[in-house]
């Protein structure tokens, strides 16, 4: 094993391998709020791209880890393990390589090695566990609208803040890392499932003080001042620490949003996912023309970012980012980028809530 004081900068480095467009706020510059959180991250988790690319908003930055942190590394109803491999076969719903390898490896640090296995080659099918295989039926399900399975789901009431808590989670770090990471940074250079393996155990192993290490709940909340939970994120309200996570989270990128994002171009991206049913977009960007009619060269580089990010990040290039760069920096960029997948993830999680029965109908269906 890496000895501990150069594990967090292989880690960090890892991470970035792939990392495109803007870069991370390396923890040495760091201060203020974003050194608290980065110190909470080393602590308790492992320095990472995806989360240090958020530093040009300290209190975004601070509402992602809460969220992630509350949600998906703690134990509660379920394990953190069960929650990381959920976070595996979302990941390959949304076709993001980079999340499915870095989170399957935690499974393997977790020494959950079979799982791992199967869900590595698409074979949750084969879970032997009912109740995981069911669980992990849900997540490859969650844009299928029709599929009985979102109807009568594989967890209760009380687990649902949780289970619906990671699909949200790893609907916006998908979106997000699509964007700004152009592949896994396990990807080998040549097609060998050996070397893959070797890599997924290795990088488990350096994982595993940290996987196997229990969480106590709550700790990161105060990073950040109280807010109000959104109306449409009302299916948090039932766990206490994750309903504060996830409204400072909400609160954070909407403020950011505000003093970034334009309000014609947050009208126009809201409306489009107010109207999404969770469909692929189709193979080319034709679908995006006619959503800039009307607009400035700035406001329609900003919502074909914004849109792409939200409903079809795989089609993201370098175009896209060069021509909204003409008029944007990069804070605009991360913010952006994190506020149409924050979006988007909100939408996903809406009707993933509305479908469980469990809660006022209609009340997550659009939104806000």
């Amino acid at each position: 094993m890496l000895p501990k004081f150069i594990k967090p900068r292989f880690f960090d480095a890892l991470s970035n391998m792939t990392g495109r467009y803007v870069q991370p706020e390396p923890y040495h510059k760091a201060e203020g709020l974003v050194k608290k959180v980065y110190d909470q991250v080393i602590d308790e988790f492992f320095i990472n791209a995806p989360m240090t690319t958020h530093a040009v908003s300290p209190e975004m930055l601070a509402g992602v880890w809460m969220a992630e942190r509350e949600i998906v590394l703690t134990d509660n109803h379920l394990t953190r393990e069960d929650k990381e491999a959920l976070g595996v076969t979302i990941s390959q719903v949304n076709s993001c390589a980079y999340c499915e390898d870095l989170m399957n490896s935690v499974v393997y640090g977790a020494n959950e090695l079979e799982l791992a296995e199967q869900m590595r080659y698409h074979k949750q099918d084969e879970i032997i566990d009912e109740r995981t295989r069911l669980l992990h039926a849900w997540a490859q399900s969650v844009y299928d609208q029709d599929a009985e399975i979102l109807y009568q789901p594989p967890f209760t009431h009380d687990e649902a803040p949780e289970v619906i808590g990671v699909a949200m989670m790893l609907s916006y770090f998908n979106r997000y890392a699509q964007v700004f990471f152009s592949g896994s940074p396990l990807a080998t250079p040549i097609s060998s499932t050996t070397l893959k393996s070797i890599l997924y155990r290795l990088t488990g192993v350096e994982l595993r003080e940290s996987v196997l290490r229990r969480l106590r709940p709550g700790r990161s909340i105060g990073l950040l001042g109280p807010a109000d939970l959104p109306q449409d994120l009302q299916w948090a309200a039932g766990n206490s620490t994750i309903s504060a996570a996830i409204s400072r989270w909400a609160s954070a990128v909407e403020k950011a949003a505000s003093a970034h994002v334009p309000q014609r171009v947050r009208e126009v991206v809201k409306n489009e996912i107010k109207s999404w049913q969770g469909a692929p977009m189709g193979l080319s960007r034709a679908w995006l023309t006619p959503k800039t009619v009307g607009l400035n060269q700035a406001n329609a580089a900003a919502v074909r970012l914004a849109l792409l990010t939200a409903l079809s990040p795989e089609q993201m290039s370098d175009d896209i980012i060069d021509a909204y760069k003409e008029h944007y920096n990069d804070t605009a960029l991360v913010v952006t980028v994190s506020w149409s997948a924050f979006m988007a993830s909100k939408r996903v999680t809406g009707w993933l809530a509305d479908k469980t029965g469990y809660f006022d109908q209609h009340q997550y269906a659009v939104a806000s």
